[in-house]
């Protein structure tokens, strides 16, 4: 268990998003579970993305600036590519998303990590302003799955501990499974 304060806000996507839970105590987050989440048809990631950013920022601007937290990270986990997104879509929503991105990033050192199958999540990271050594693919499976999740935690926990993520989140870091794998590159790829 990595020392200090964290906390943690869901946000659940398909054709439309829903908060699931915001900001509270990282020891307070449930288990994902089927009963608790399900995967759904549609991947509304841009029109998500957005609000979470607007929301985080909105949350952060009403505090006292000692009570900021020193870090914060999106972890975006999808299944799939970008495909219903109202506000933000085409080329013009994903520029606007790029922008903001963009933005928490050189402005407030916001950390972006993203995690996709069936994709190339470097160049979805990529084209979305992100970081792409802060990308993973995963195969879209049990053990790919597991493998992610191990190699997420990890990059938090080393990120919370104090290291910059700045060779990329994933860098050194072992899949231990074969369904995930990070080169020395930093780029991952999906056996």
């Amino acid at each position: 268990m990595t020392p200090g304060d964290a906390r943690c806000s869901l946000l659940t996507f398909s054709d439309t998003y829903a908060l699931v839970y915001d900001a509270i105590p990282l020891a307070d987050v449930p288990i994902l579970s089927r009963a608790n989440y399900e995967p759904g048809g549609w991947t509304a990631l841009w029109d998500s993305l957005a609000f979470l950013i607007d929301r985080a920022g909105e949350r952060l601007a009403a505090m006292v600036e000692v009570e900021r937290p020193a870090k914060v990270v999106f972890l975006i986990l999808t299944d799939g590519e970008e495909n219903i997104s109202k506000k933000y879509k085409g080329e013009p929503g994903r520029h606007a998303l790029k922008k903001k991105v963009e933005h928490q990033r050189s402005k407030y050192s916001w950390e972006f990590v993203y995690i996709g199958a069936n994709g190339d999540a470097m160049l979805a990271s990529e084209r979305l302003g992100m970081n792409p050594r802060n990308a993973l693919n995963y195969k879209a499976d049990i053990r790919g799955m597991q493998g992610a999740m191990r190699m997420t935690s990890a990059g938090t926990s080393r990120y919370r501990g104090g290291a910059a993520p700045s060779g990329g989140y994933f860098v050194g870091l072992d899949p231990d499974a074969p369904s995930v794998v990070v080169p020395s590159s930093g780029k991952a790829d999906s056996k």
